[in-house]
């Protein structure tokens, strides 16, 4: 339920999707408006003014994956957050040129959106200064007499630019702190730019949180510990993917055969005997022709042993229909794809699907670390799939 989200379509061959928490904001919007005396007609207003907004934010994501298929990067989907939009890039690219463009793609689209709106404007209030007047009228009679035409539309180009100003913070999540990455990393090693990006994010959350302090501006509070918990989650994730960039399943996997499986027939007794000399908390299961069945854990066991089904098979706790993993695939590869909920060890088996091996998540920085240093080379070029591009726009 907490990550049910309603498909609004597919355009350029990427899926957009909202939130159902959206529905809060307008809500809240609405309450807000209703609740300081305005009209259902004002309340409509701005209700109109928040859609329009995110129309814009849905064309600056679009901004995002549209450049990033450029340069052969795909965009898994699209999803609008009461916080903004996350675009989520199947990778980043590691050549900071390009991730520079994707980053700033975005920003770009609402800065064209806030000059066509300008160039209306003046048209239609003939000069610059009329402009300048109506801008001014605009936004002093919102909160009293509602809003015009080319007010909505002076409401929306303001809006952009502040959307502007905001994303490009230099701070991560927002698009200003890969900017800041990118141009880093044409002067530094990829994980220290990443690293010293992630501390002048963390110094501007700071700055943030101390602002929103002094002001008694909760969600602006909220926000500065989002920007701070959100740069040390991608200086974490370039960590992990620059340690096991170049490697493969098998240079990282807990080695195993046929012997350390169990047999999905044996009954709970009998593992319950089997797992007091092992130290594992995992066990792999294979079905009577001696293939992969699934993986048992001694949680599952455990529960099963308090509940008295001592005498029910291995194969009715064991969890089938995991992910199976092979030895040549890459690390970085894999890791860009979330296991199931709370699955931290995946199977690896040879094609002709035997058990070689089990990749165990939490191990892996660690096992990766004696890896011999030729297996951790690779090519400058390249770009790491480890690191999932989700952009975010607030």
């Amino acid at each position: 339920m907490l990550n049910r989200r309603f498909p609004l379509g597919t355009y350029f061959g990427i899926g957009l999707y909202v939130h159902w928490t959206f529905s809060l904001l307008l809500l809240a919007v609405a309450a807000d408006r209703w609740t300081h005396g305005h009209s259902w007609q004002q309340v409509l207003v701005m209700v109109g003014i928040v859609l329009t907004m995110y129309l814009c934010v849905t064309l600056h994501e679009y901004g995002h994956a549209l450049m990033a298929r450029r340069f052969g990067v795909g965009t898994r989907d699209i999803t609008l957050l009461p916080i903004g939009g996350v675009a989520r890039l199947e990778r980043m690219p590691r050549i900071p040129w390009q991730e520079l463009l994707i980053a700033v793609a975005g920003p770009a689209v609402n800065v064209v959106i806030a000059m066509l709106l300008m160039a209306v404007v003046i048209v239609l209030s003939l000069t610059v200064e009329g402009f300048q007047e109506r801008a001014w009228r605009s936004l002093a009679e919102f909160d009293t007499v509602g809003v015009s035409a080319i007010g909505f539309m002076v409401l929306i180009l303001i809006s952009n630019i502040v959307l502007v100003v905001f994303n490009m913070i230099p701070a991560f999540p927002m698009d200003g702190g890969r900017v800041l990455r990118s141009l880093l990393a044409m002067f530094l090693d990829y994980r220290k730019a990443t690293w010293l990006a992630s501390r002048i994010g963390l110094g501007c959350a700071v700055l943030m949180g101390f602002a929103a302090w002094t002001q008694l501006n909760w969600v602006m509070l909220l926000i500065a510990c989002f920007v701070a918990w959100a740069g040390m989650m991608e200086a974490r994730q370039v960590t992990v993917s620059e340690s096991v960039r170049g490697l493969k399943v098998s240079d990282a996997m807990i080695v195993m055969d046929e012997s350390d499986t169990i047999p999905a027939t044996d009954s709970l007794h009998e593992l319950a005997q089997r797992w007091r000399s092992e130290s594992r908390t995992v066990l792999p299961v294979t079905d009577p022709a001696g293939y992969l069945l699934g993986i048992v854990y001694l949680r599952d066991l455990a529960k099963a042993i308090r509940g008295g089904q001592h005498q029910q098979l291995v194969a009715s706790i064991t969890k089938q229909d995991l992910p199976t993993l092979h030895p040549d695939q890459r690390v970085e590869a894999v890791l860009t794809q979330p296991p199931p909920r709370r699955v931290r060890q995946l199977p690896v088996v040879s094609y002709a699907g035997h058990l070689v091996g089990l990749l165990d998540l939490d191990s892996l920085l660690d096992r990766a670390s004696l890896t011999p240093a030729p297996a951790m080379q690779y090519e400058p070029t390249a770009a790491v799939e480890g690191d999932d591009g989700t952009l975010y726009s607030a």
